[in-house]
């Protein structure tokens, strides 16, 4: 009898051991994620593809995608316009880099009620509101307020 005993408390250590070894990988495989999506867009090993990604837009676009002073609004939806240009660029990838571009400093700038958006042939298809300036200026100061206290 006490050898059915420590079989089955061995089952039991198993399988218990099991779930740690399950619970361990999917931690990992969380971690792993979230290292993943928590890269900044402006990190320093991105910047440079970012870089490239607007001086070749800037080749085709040159008065849509300028490489300085003030950046034109861009069409609401662009990056599905992107997506063909970059044909070997992810949606993700051409996202995270309209996401840098239209966060910078030259873009917010030129974001007010009024101004025109243009899309790849820069044609005005549009015009922002009030509520989308608000909405940068609001977007920014919150940018601004985290890297703040974050490098408290």
């Amino acid at each position: 009898m006490p050898l059915k005993l420590k079989l089955k408390e061995s089952s039991s250590v198993e399988q218990e051991l099991k779930k740690l070894q399950d619970k361990l990988q999917n931690a990992t495989r969380a971690t792993e994620r979230e290292s993943e999506t928590s890269k900044t867009f402006d990190s320093s090993s991105s910047r440079p593809d970012f870089k490239n990604m607007l001086k070749k837009l800037n080749k085709r676009y040159p008065k849509l995608f300028p490489l300085k002073g003030p950046r034109p609004a861009l069409k609401k939806g662009i990056k599905n316009d992107l997506a063909s240009f970059f044909e070997d660029i992810s949606k993700t990838k051409i996202y995270k880099f309209l996401y840098w571009y239209t966060f910078s400093k030259a873009y917010c700038e030129t974001h007010i009620a009024g101004t025109p958006r243009y899309n790849l042939d820069y044609k005005v298809v549009g015009y922002i509101t009030e509520e989308e300036s608000k909405g940068l200026r609001d977007e920014v100061e919150k940018m601004n307020t985290t890297k703040k206290s974050s490098s408290i």
